[in-house]
């Protein structure tokens, strides 16, 4: 992400705070590993929002810190602060200067209203796995997640013998300690040892059924088998017993999504199974109050430009499989596409993977069509088993998914029952809205919803007809770097509207 200083911004450090800012550097803890890339995470609160976290070592710029992350430990302890829940930073794959015997971590704290504070830690550089296992024994209560943070610092070098090394003495050191059985897990996802896995979840199931993330962990197990009906099972029991997440709500809608997709290897020449024309599958997890809705969202399909409304769709408990469902698809590419009826989608030669680092520092392979520069969620994630062999069967099958669903797709504009929707967090010019609302009226009377900013005459939720088939809806906020999650409430409203006035002009 780019950043740019205000011409003449003042030094902050001469204004006089408010209220202080406070906060503290968990990691790195107590020393970083030679030849190895380590993780800088904390907490802050100020007396206004966390703007910004700037990370150097050693006095050289290492990155911007994701920020706004959850800390219900910091909550618990400050209970009276409304931004504790989500004070923590983190920053990944920093790497240790060469040759560096200690090195200097700082992290920049700056405010909304223009203050700022740094947090830093001087700490020893060690040159082996023996010598941080010895650091870390030699310390009164050195915490598992320290253990942790070097578990994965071998791993992100693929020195697995030393990270195995290093699970042992997990092993040792917290035998009853749920959040090893966590981290041993994870380990065992990331080198595709599902089967050992799923052992070892099984009895940690067992002996923590209450512990969130033993339990969620167990339904990534599943999930990442591809055994769909345990891990929607799985998910289903961690989303009743911890129903305010909404993670697991998605984690849910994704294990039922891919059961879909597997629906859809058809051999070439055949017709495409019926469970794609019939999408109205409602995910298990879906409670009462989020399945009366799921038919409501279920007429509307999304064209982009990302994936907040496939996100909307998850969350009120539908899994339709839609072409641009979870794409970015650009305007300009998008009115192409339309203009050509996809001609080319699903053609092997318009079509690649391309391996994307995610926050979690999971890699995820996207799917890239290069002919309309459309990009797409799969939702298939890099572990030891992936070779060629295997990505190339993969994009065989997801080129004849992805055929299929433009054939869907053209049918859907040509007789539409469907209303599609377009947004994006950059506010869409009246040229821009006309122009696409023209391309879909090509095809047929299609009725078209575009997501707006609200303002003063149009608070959110407010959806307004512009011209026969045109509807415009407000919203109050589109998910990006400051808010993880689409508006669902106010998507939910705009859409019993925006159905309630189609369903008036027809």
């Amino acid at each position: 992400m780019l950043h740019i200083r205000a011409t003449g911004e003042t030094d902050d450090r001469t204004r006089s705070p408010k209220l202080p800012i406070f906060g503290v550097l968990d990691f790195p803890a107590g020393y970083v590993l030679a030849q190895t890339e380590f993780t800088v995470a904390g907490w802050a609160i100020g007396p206004s929002e966390i703007g910004r976290v700037e990370i150097s070592v050693d006095g050289i710029y290492a990155g911007d810190a994701a920020i706004g992350l959850g800390r219900p430990d910091v909550a618990a302890k400050f209970p009276g602060s409304r931004t504790a829940a989500t004070s923590g930073f983190e920053l990944r794959r920093v790497a240790v200067p060469p040759s560096a015997t200690t090195i200097t971590v700082t992290a920049l704290i700056r405010t909304a209203d223009r203050q700022r504070k740094e947090l830093t830690v001087a700490v020893p550089v060690l040159r082996s796995t023996a010598d941080a296992l010895g650091f870390l024994g030699g310390q009164p209560a050195s915490p598992l997640n320290a253990y942790a943070e070097l578990a994965k610092s071998l791993l992100e070098t693929r020195n697995f013998p030393d990270a195995e090394e290093v699970f042992g003495e997990m092993r040792k050191r917290f035998p009853h300690d749920p959040a090893r059985y966590v981290e041993e897990t994870r380990y065992l996802i990331q080198r595709d040892r599902l089967d050992e896995a799923e052992a070892l979840l099984a009895a940690g199931s067992q002996r923590f059924p209450d512990d969130l993330e033993v339990i969620a962990t167990f339904a990534v197990v599943a999930s990442r088998r591809r055994d769909w009906p345990t891990a929607m099972h799985r998910w289903r029991i961690v989303r009743e017993r911890f129903p305010d997440r909404p993670a697991f709500w998605e984690e849910e809608g994704r294990a039922l999504y891919g059961a879909r997709q597997d629906m859809t290897v058809v051999p070439r020449g055949k017709s495409a199974p019926a469970v794609i024309r019939d999408a109205d599958i409602h995910a298990a997890s879906s409670d009462a109050a989020r399945r009366h809705h799921a038919g409501l969202v279920l007429k509307f399909e999304n064209l982009g430009c990302n994936c907040d409304f496939g996100s909307v769709q998850r969350y009120y408990g539908s899994e339709p499989l839609g072409l641009l469902r979870f794409s970015a698809a650009p305007l300009p590419q998008l009115l192409a596409a339309i203009e050509n009826r996809f001609e080319g989608v699903g053609e092997r030669v318009n079509t690649r993977f391309d391996a994307r680092l995610e926050p979690n520092g999971a890699i995820e392979y996207w799917l890239c069509d290069t002919r309309y520069d459309f990009e797409m969620h799969t939702f298939i994630f890099h572990d030891q088993t992936t070779t060629e062999q295997r990505l190339a069967k993969l994009l065989r099958h997801y080129c004849r998914r992805l055929a299929l669903l433009r054939d869907e797709l053209v049918d859907d504009l040509r007789n539409p029952e469907k209303i599609f929707v377009y947004q994006r967090p950059e506010t869409l010019s009246q040229e821009e809205i006309a122009s696409l609302f023209r391309a879909i009226r090509n095809y047929g009377p299609g009725v078209l919803l575009c997501g707006l900013p609200e303002d003063a005459g149009h608070p959110a939720g407010t959806v307004e007809m512009a011209e026969d088939g045109l509807l415009l809806g407000y919203l109050d906020r589109f998910s990006g770097s400051d808010n993880l999650h689409p508006a669902y409430d106010t998507w939910l409203r705009l859409c019993q509207e925006a159905d309630r006035l189609a369903n008036q002009s027809q």
